[in-house]
């Protein structure tokens, strides 16, 4: 051994299917995990090709992994990962996400990985029935059995775990306040000059309001809901306000937004996926997610930070980033009727909405910064590593 050498530095795999999910909550934790330990990261380069991560500090694999059940791919994937795996004796592996987090934690047990974690981050058969709910059950109960480490990125969705006969209570903790990244709050505020700059750039009027949904298009997301609610307001007369839609049409349901809200659709702008959510927000006056199923929903965190107010579906996980009556107002979900109530009240009393936005601000600093949220999870892998 050579004296003076420096100790051999501990090696860490982050395994997900898309480029797009390291894009929204990891990179503030590649760039700090890469300081300390060697840093591989595993996904599909051939999905989300819009998403650039080049300039991050890590060693980047491309495995064929597919969002949806392939069973030609995910074999190819399965043994793809335990040869890497057993070629490179990692101390973590942390499987993000089903798909991906299903095929990391057994390869990686087979390979004989020490530490094997999983962060649930929202289910994907919270509103499925039948066969496919009991499939997608017993996928989780697999990631369960075969991680070392388990956490939720939210109090309610662990609540929800436990309450589905999931894992057990002693198995799964949530960090602090939860969320799975924070929120940046020096790039997410309220900000009158890109408010102006970004309204004039769309369209809008100074009269006019903006109700903003931003995230993926499917109609797990509520977007359905979210036009026929938008088509009872404007029926009602309420021409001020608008809809602002924002984020890559995974499943083609553009034109089924807008049948929707016909004979209204004229007042639907829709955005591609954008790298500068912050500007989008402050442009808008409202932040809507009617959505079916969340784990912990970062986009309600930054829509906070930027001092909207928020309208919800009352699921969990948005229980998690929205105090009802204090930072925004929850509905049932599948409740036209309630948001559409609730989109006539912003127009109504807009002062009572803005003192929400105000209050979702300071929640988010106190609880919710992404320093706050990256050192608890920072803390946490190293004491993993650490035993």
């Amino acid at each position: 051994m050579i004296m003076g050498a420096q100790k051999k530095r501990k090696t860490i795999c982050i395994v997900c299917a898309t480029p797009l999910t390291i894009h929204l909550f990891f990179v503030e934790y590649i760039k700090q995990l890469s300081k300390d330990y060697k840093l591989t990261i595993i996904f599909n380069e051939k999905i989300d090709k819009y998403v650039n991560l080049d300039d991050l500090p890590v060693q980047f694999i491309s495995i064929p992994f597919q969002r949806k059940i392939s069973i030609f791919f995910d074999i190819v994937s399965f043994i793809k990962l335990i040869i890497h795996f057993r070629r490179n004796h990692y101390d973590m592996v942390w499987g993000i996400a089903p798909k991906a987090g299903l095929l990391a934690s057994i390869a990686s047990f087979i390979a004989g990985v020490d530490i094997r974690l999983f962060v649930f981050q929202g289910e994907v058969w919270a509103n499925s029935t039948g066969f496919r709910r009991s499939f997608f059950k017993f996928i989780d109960r697999l990631i369960v059995k075969f991680s070392t480490n388990l956490l939720a990125v939210g109090h309610s969705e662990r609540d929800f775990l436990i309450g589905e006969g999931i894992v057990s209570r002693d198995q799964i903790k949530v960090l602090a306040a939860g969320s799975i990244s924070g929120v940046d709050t020096n790039l997410f505020f309220r900000d009158n000059n890109a408010r102006h700059h970004m309204r004039k750039k769309l369209g809008y009027g100074n009269e006019e309001r903006v109700c903003l949904y931003l995230g993926r298009l499917n109609r797990d997301k509520g977007l359905i809901d979210l036009s026929k609610s938008f088509q009872v307001v404007k029926s009602r007369g309420i021409e001020k306000l608008k809809l602002l839609i924002v984020g890559p049409d995974e499943e083609g349901i553009r034109d089924n937004i807008c049948e929707a809200a016909y004979p209204f659709s004229d007042d639907i702008n829709f955005l591609p996926f954008t790298t500068s959510p912050a500007t989008i927000m402050a442009a808008s006056d409202l932040f809507c997610l009617p959505s079916y199923r969340e784990g912990f929903p970062i986009s309600i965190l930054e829509a906070s930070s930027c001092e909207l107010p928020i309208i919800a579906t009352s699921i969990y996980g948005n229980k998690d980033a929205v105090v009802d009556g204090e930072t925004g107002r929850l509905f049932e979900k599948g409740d036209i009727n309630g948001l559409s109530d609730l989109l006539i009240n912003f127009c109504e009393d807009e002062a009572s909405f803005r003192k929400m936005g105000s209050k979702g601000r300071n929640r988010v600093m106190e609880n919710f910064r992404s320093e706050i949220v990256v050192k608890h999870y920072l803390d946490y892998i190293q004491s993993l590593i650490k035993k």
